[in-house]
């Protein structure tokens, strides 16, 4: 989903005006400070989390996952990058599991879930960032 900037002498209002936030209840923010660090793999079965690039630049990617408790090694992964000068939002919903590495030197993440805090710890499932993806090809 596409959001959209509007600069003049004040400043620069970064905006989402057809994202519906209905469904979301908590969010949170990630401030990168390397591009060495790699979040991933975390997985849900049933919540959605949203990303947001608010400043610099990352490489997010999903997977879907066959099985929680013993997924398979060939997952085929997808990826896209976010950037805060081209602002989007990404939706990744329940049965995925995403991962991001920063590309520029300082970047912040904010993330939306659909799930309260204690209900997200119930559904969370971690996964080596070694598989299904290369972080260090671009």
């Amino acid at each position: 989903m596409e959001g959209g900037n509007h600069e003049d002498a004040r400043g620069m209002i970064t905006f989402f005006n057809s994202f519906d936030l209905e469904s979301f209840k908590r969010l949170y923010v990630f401030d990168i400070k390397s591009t060495h660090a790699v979040r991933a793999w975390q997985g849900h079965k049933i919540e959605a989390k949203a990303f947001i690039v608010v400043e610099g630049e990352v490489e997010l990617a999903w997977v879907e996952v066959d099985d929680f408790e013993s997924p398979s090694n060939d997952l085929l992964a997808e990826s896209v990058q976010l950037s805060a000068s081209k602002p989007q939002v990404k939706i990744i919903p329940g049965g995925f599991a995403n991962g991001f590495k920063a590309i520029s030197s300082k970047a912040k993440v904010l993330v939306l879930s659909d799930k309260s805090l204690d209900s997200s710890l119930k559904d969370d499932f971690r996964f080596d960032p070694a598989l299904w993806f290369s972080w260090d090809k671009k």
